[in-house]
């Protein structure tokens, strides 16, 4: 086990399918896959699994397989994630992989949590409308790049360009040196959300009951939250979240559900008539 963990560089797709494939040179030797299988096989308690009383050496060879599979099998779910998307895109242009599922559309085909692909995934509706986005805008980008850049940045580029157009390999240079939330500030600039220059903090009041108060507090303080958002400012979160909202679709789910209700008005109306 080498003295460093060695995992700032991004993994090769053979080193990432070595986690799985014992075959493959690029993956875990016997040492660690057995190690490895202990790790996981145990029902025991967290104390239990890796005891007090571990020898140092074996302490620090447990902290690097644990380290090196977690990175990489963070690495293998953002290409999956990848690869969804794709398959979406080309799903969608198959209605009868969906029709005969017994779904009339698409969209219900990827909104059924109890049958549909959030079940089959364990993916939210919204983030899997953004990896279907990445298919369509950025899929002929290499996965080994894709990866390194990350499922995040990768999202927000497709908000802002795609393959074919002339500033994409800008946006994508971008995505490689930036940081989430400068990449987030350069596209805001860019598309004139905020004057560039002018990203100083104000303060925003809001009235809310107590109740929603203690909500949104824990929401902003969760680092799950912030981990998923790449910041832990509450703008930063809010601008997240209203751009996934409209990844998602929500926007168009409003118009429709203003226009049902205009419908059901004019009926009353011709009813009461």
């Amino acid at each position: 086990m080498s003295e460093s963990l060695e995992l700032t560089k991004s993994l090769s797709g053979a080193e990432v399918a070595g986690l799985f494939n014992p075959e493959l040179e690029e993956g875990l030797s016997t040492s660690e896959r057995n190690l490895l299988t202990t790790l996981l096989a145990s029902d025991d308690k967290i104390d239990i699994t890796i005891p007090d009383d571990i020898d140092a050496a074996d302490l620090w060879e447990t902290m690097g397989i644990l380290c090196k599979v977690y990175y990489g099998t963070g690495q293998a779910r953002t290409q999956l994630k990848l690869l969804i998307g794709r398959a979406l895109v080309l799903i969608q242009t198959m209605p009868g992989i969906w029709q005969t599922r017994g779904y009339k559309s698409f969209d219900a085909f990827m909104s059924d949590e109890v049958a549909g692909l959030p079940f089959m995934t364990k993916i939210s509706r919204p983030e899997l409308y953004k990896t279907k986005s990445i298919g369509e805008k950025i899929g002929n980008l290499p996965l080994e790049q894709s990866r390194a850049i990350g499922f995040t940045k990768l999202a927000m580029v497709a908000q802002k360009t795609e393959q074919g157009n002339s500033d994409f390999k800008t946006w994508i240079d971008n995505a490689e040196k930036m940081t989430i939330p400068d990449l987030k500030i350069a596209i805001a600039e860019s598309n004139v959300l905020i004057p560039a220059g002018s990203t100083e903090e104000v303060t925003l009041t809001w009235i809310l009951k107590r109740d929603e108060k203690e909500a949104v507090d824990s929401f902003m303080a969760d680092p799950e939250v912030h981990a998923t958002c790449g910041t832990d400012r509450p703008g930063g979160i809010m601008q997240w979240l209203m751009a996934e909202a409209d990844s998602a679709g929500w926007r168009n789910q409003c118009d429709a559900g203003a226009e049902k209700l205009k419908e059901l008005v004019e009926a009353k109306k011709e009813s009461a008539a």
